[in-house]
């Protein structure tokens, strides 16, 4: 959390952070996700149970929206799911691969 954190006391620091927020979502976000219905490739979203940066509702629409997608929630877990629960995420990949190499692999 400490190496996370310390970026933010160097001079600018907290405006760059400001900024960037401002433009996490695009002008053209209603023109992104009307494309997301038409994604025809297996996808797995991986979502932390607890993210409050970005909340598990928008993860069940993104999914609701993906119609081949597999949303895996890991619990105990917030926005950064490689670093907080790396076990639980690679098995929630591990799963995924494997159901999709059988899958690939059936009549």
């Amino acid at each position: 959390m400490e190496a996370y954190a310390a970026p933010l006391s160097l001079p600018g620091a907290k405006y760059a952070l400001r900024q960037t927020a401002k433009q996490i979502i695009p002008d053209n976000i209603d023109e992104i996700t009307s494309t997301y219905p038409r994604i025809n490739a297996p996808t797995l979203i991986i979502w932390g149970q607890e993210n409050k940066i970005i909340p598990l509702e928008n993860g069940v629409r993104l999914h609701q929206a993906i119609r081949n997608s597999r949303l895996a929630v890991i619990e105990r877990c917030g926005h950064d799911p490689p670093d907080e629960r790396p076990k639980e995420l690679m098995e929630v990949i591990r799963e995924f691969l494997t159901d999709l190499n059988q899958s690939r692999q059936s009549p």
